[in-house]
């Protein structure tokens, strides 16, 4: 099985990292460390004294790349920071009074300006679109890239995602599901770039929290690195921590690490387990150049809920757990059906809430009105009584026929209670003085007179009721061919005819169309008659 096959299979959000590689695959002017150093210089020194510090730097560092770029960074910034306040350089978006008073750093909002101002590449539509949605199935996001396109992405997808830029972002409070973490900086945030020395400096001993997050995450996710050289340090320094923490064998590494590697015009996805620092630390290499089928086989994973709506949820019951916490009222609280994240602290204090998890169960929403008849003529209670009272208490008219008979005590009740709402008190008693203390009888001869003048509103006409009287069978009627209305107004009217059986194995059988086709006004009225004949059962109702 594959790198690929083995995360689909297991159906796991993936730990995505997403280096410098992307923003060059994506846009034509997005420049290397060394091609962005050496523009900037120019604008304030000669091309012959950058490569003169590049040669001293290589002979101080012994050639680590790595140290060099830092290093030379540094002697950038002061360079283009002093041009700056000598006005030998000029930011179209930046004042020296800003700069000086707000503390923006002259250099780092120049580097700013070049990474919001890339040009998209040519021909890679498709493979954009693939990336916004693998991004929305990977569990978090970690970025050394300045510019904002994995941003952009989330929104081309249509979806939310929680951004952490630099440090901070490790001291924020988080859900660990739908967040990007950019912890080398923001071009939303200048000063949060992290590019000199000094920079690396300061970010050094933050590294080993984001080393444990993403390890104390990885048990339950893979990880997939997108746009990283292998000699890129932060892949080596997550690698080595891996292999000194997490409890895994070669192939169980191998198979939760990926390490996708360009390989320009190939096709296919070439996978190889291979090792880094004398083989303690293994992956599984894709090289490829065919990135589409890397996103589109990551956005194949389905939860049937996305790590956005993951984060959102979490942090709504955080949040709830942490106010009602502290007033101890967490054990004391009831249902209501609001949106919670639209709530003041003060709402959410003062309102009886409470959080719920559970299956396909009714638990958490006004039921529909299919919803409600299948649970109130069977037994399943997958539908509580006081959510049954909301829904009664609904925005349906209180004059639409509704089964309520089995729920009168409680909504005797109900309409007792101080807390109820003075506007469902209203609309319960309407319900209940209209239908509460019907029979099946009565509620025919109210249909059939409805009052003084008016017409009756099941109404059959001489013709058809002669046809259908020689009916035994009400399936018979049902299937008739005529149209739907009349043939259920006349069963509406003689339900007491059939044989109960049949009657039962009808309305079982109407129950499982669909909510749109038992919503007329002629259904309601049969299953509300339906439901004041005696000696009511249980049916045996399974929706499709």
């Amino acid at each position: 099985m594959t790198f690929l096959e083995n995360i689909k299979q297991k159906n796991q959000f993936p730990i995505i990292f997403i280096g410098s590689g992307i923003t060059k695959r994506y846009f034509k002017n997005a420049p290397d460390w060394q091609t962005l150093l050496l523009n900037i210089w120019e604008e304030v020194d000669t091309q012959d004294n950058f490569y003169k510090q590049n040669y001293r730097l290589r002979k101080e560092y012994a050639e680590d790349t790595f140290k060099i770029n830092v290093k030379l960074a540094e002697i950038l910034s002061d360079k283009y920071d002093d041009a700056f306040y000598d006005q030998r350089v000029k930011l179209n978006n930046l004042s020296l009074r800003d700069a000086y008073e707000k503390h923006i750093d002259p250099f780092k909002q120049r580097i700013a300006n070049v990474f919001s101002l890339l040009e998209p590449q040519d021909g890679f539509d498709d493979e954009r679109d693939a990336f916004s949605k693998m991004l929305v199935k990977a569990r978090m996001v970690i970025t050394t890239n300045y510019d904002a396109f994995i941003e952009d992405s989330y929104q081309r997808a249509k979806a939310s995602v929680q951004v952490h830029i630099g440090n901070r972002g490790l001291f924020e409070k988080t859900e660990d599901y739908g967040e990007l973490y950019k912890i080398h900086g923001s071009i939303n945030d200048v000063n949060s770039i992290v590019i000199t020395s000094e920079d690396y400096a300061k970010n050094e001993p933050k590294s080993a929290l984001i080393d444990a997050k993403i390890l104390s995450n990885l048990t339950e996710s893979p990880i997939i690195f997108l746009g990283y050289s292998l000699t890129d340090e932060n892949v080596q320094r997550l690698l080595n921590s891996f292999v000194e923490n997490a409890p895994f064998d070669i192939k169980q590494a191998a198979s939760r690490i990926g390490v996708v590697e360009f390989s320009k015009g190939e096709q296919e996805i070439k996978e190889t387990i291979e090792g880094m620092a004398d083989n303690q630390i293994h992956y599984t290499s894709l090289k490829t150049d065919n990135f589409l089928k890397i996103y589109n086989s990551l956005a194949s994973i389905d939860q049937s809920i996305t790590p956005a709506e993951i984060r959102k949820y979490e942090a709504n019951f955080r949040r709830i757990i942490e106010i009602k916490g502290q007033q101890k009222t967490l054990k004391t609280v009831l249902a209501d059906y609001e949106d919670i994240s639209k709530l003041s602290d003060n709402e959410i204090k003062n309102k009886k809430i409470v959080v719920a998890f559970g299956d396909e169960k009714i638990i958490y929403k006004i039921p529909t009105y299919s919803e409600y008849l299948i649970n109130y003529f069977t037994d399943s209670n997958d539908l509580p009584a006081p959510t049954a009272i909301k829904f009664i208490a609904g925005r349906r008219p209180s004059n639409s026929p509704l089964p309520i008979k089995k729920y009168v005590k409680q909504i005797e009740a109900e309409i007792s209670k101080s807390e109820t709402s003075d506007r469902e008190k209203e609309k319960l008693v309407k319900r209940l003085k209209k239908y509460g203390n019907l029979t099946y009888d009565s509620y025919i001869e109210s249909l059939r007179h409805p009052a003084p003048g008016k017409k009756s509103t099941i109404h059959v006409s001489a013709q058809m009721e002669n046809e259908f009287n020689n009916m035994l069978n009400p399936f018979d009627i049902l299937n008739a061919d005529e149209k739907p209305g009349p043939k259920i107004n006349y069963l509406t009217q003689n339900l007491k005819k059939f044989d109960r059986k049949l009657v039962d194995d009808l309305i079982s059988k109407l129950l499982t169309r669909d909510e749109e086709q038992i919503s007329s006004s002629f259904y309601r009225k049969l299953f509300m008659a339906y439901s004041l004949l005696d000696n009511q059962k249980s049916l045996n109702i399974t929706k499709k």
